[in-house]
């Protein structure tokens, strides 16, 4: 494996670690009554996300990655939900999701992740 996809497979589960913390976090501002933190967190798991679908290549990733892009634009709409509403479960529902990806990401051997075709 060539240093250029290990450093991509390797940021990919990275952002996707992080993603998941950032809602963790933001589901703990919400329970403190903490706006600016869970405004914060959310923010930046938004960031993450985008990042994540922006980095998806349609043409090599073909259905997958129209898939995975749609999942994410939900995953964004349910962020945005959360911050507008203090809604705990649309942020519960990103958690999930988010951590099933980064599961099905983890369950791929190795060699044969291909981040910027499916970067989840």
């Amino acid at each position: 494996m060539s240093l250029s996809l290990t450093t991509g497979t390797l940021a990919v589960a990275m952002l996707l670690a992080g993603a998941l913390e950032r809602v963790r976090r933001a589901q703990a501002s919400l329970e403190r009554g903490d706006q600016a933190g869970k405004g914060k967190a959310i923010g930046e798991v938004c960031a993450i996300v985008g990042h994540l679908n922006g980095s998806l290549d349609h043409e090599a990733g073909g259905e997958i990655a129209g898939n995975l892009s749609a999942l994410y634009d939900y995953v964004l709409q349910r962020l945005t939900e959360a911050n507008l509403h203090n809604d705990r479960a649309a942020l519960d529902e990103a958690l999930q999701l988010l951590g099933e990806i980064d599961s099905a990401w983890n369950a791929i051997p190795h060699e044969q992740r291909r981040p910027a075709a499916v970067a989840p």
